[in-house]
């Protein structure tokens, strides 16, 4: 969890990235992006792609991107 009470949000600080595998919709991940960017914190955004099996066939694909601080 990223953000909320446990989230760690809570104990990341200013000059820390977050890496955000998750596969959102794109507006929740800029969102996301900018409620740490308010508290100094980047984030790069990298969600996993690949049907259910790519994890044993080597076939997964991370689709990355980022801004700069």
């Amino acid at each position: 969890m990223i953000v909320g009470a446990e989230g760690i949000i809570q104990s990341a600080k200013p000059g820390h990235i977050v890496i955000c595998m998750s596969t959102i919709d794109p507006f929740a991940a800029r969102a996301l992006a900018e409620t740490l960017a308010a508290k100094g914190i980047a984030m790069i955004d990298a969600p996993v792609s690949g049907a259910p099996g790519a994890p044993k066939s080597g076939e997964l694909s991370v689709i990355v991107g980022a801004t700069r601080p």
